[in-house]
């Protein structure tokens, strides 16, 4: 019993935790994020299992528009009206 106290005191010094010290680390032994969860409008759409043929399905993949401002006074506040101009963007 001795021993394994032993093995894992040494164990434990050898670890330098670096990572919680480094401001680019963001997760360290974790799967990417995902999902697994879509809600099908009726059964038969679900038993299909295609979620790109559903009417609830909504790809946010492609260009997006994007206006950087440096203060939050000169955000556009109406960006979110359907006759919004954002040409410029």
């Amino acid at each position: 019993m001795s021993a394994l106290s032993w093995l894992t005191a040494v164990g434990l010094q050898a670890q330098t935790f670096t990572e919680w010290q480094d401001m680019s680390v963001n997760a360290v032994n974790t799967l990417p994020k995902h999902t697994h969860f879509f809600g099908y409008e009726n059964e038969q759409s679900a038993l299909g299992g295609d979620m790109t043929k559903s009417a609830n399905f909504l790809s946010l993949h492609g260009d997006w528009r994007f206006n950087w401002v440096e203060n939050a006074d000169e955000r556009p506040t109406d960006f979110f009206r359907t006759d919004f101009d954002d040409t410029k963007w």
